[in-house]
């Protein structure tokens, strides 16, 4: 029996102007392609990749907060993936896939340095708040950072 894991990604926009993180995005998404049956899902902008939906966000912002409803179809794209890898921790996908993605999913975390402890000083009621809310949803799932760095590494710890 050939069987395929489904792996879906979720991110916020993958605009060329964000740099960094957003390459790491596209690149991982097209080598993924060759070993899952994979899908991305971006909330926010986004260039031309295979086997991407993308839902326009509210104003552009680069949290994720989507300008229409997100449909049923991503949401049971989510569920029925074996394999959830959600880019950036402070958004709304991150939270929306925890609450869409099946309990028997493996989810893997890229922070992309939104954990550091330089960042910890910005908006920190509303990061708190958040903090509390993923750790009510990732609480019995399978569940791992994936980071690049030892300080995040570090500060994930923390």
């Amino acid at each position: 029996m050939d069987y395929k894991l489904r792996l879906t990604q979720v991110s916020c926009s993958i605009s060329d102007q964000l740099g960094g993180p957003s390459r790491v995005v596209k690149e991982s998404h097209l080598g993924l392609l060759r070993h899952f049956e994979a899908k991305l899902v971006i909330i926010g902008q986004a260039n031309d990749c295979p086997n991407t939906l993308v839902i326009p966000s509210l104003f552009n912002n680069r949290y994720g907060f989507p300008k229409r409803k997100v449909g049923k179809s991503i949401s049971r794209l989510i569920r029925d993936s074996d394999i959830v890898l959600i880019h950036g921790f402070y958004t709304f996908v991150t939270l929306y896939s925890l609450v869409f993605g099946s309990p028997n999913a493996k989810f893997f975390l890229m922070p992309h340095g939104s954990l550091e402890e330089y960042q910890w000083r910005k908006s920190k009621f509303s990061k708190y708040l958040f903090r509390k809310i993923f750790v009510f949803l990732v609480k019995g799932r399978n569940f791992v950072f994936a980071v690049a760095s030892e300080s995040e590494k570090t500060s994930i710890n923390k």
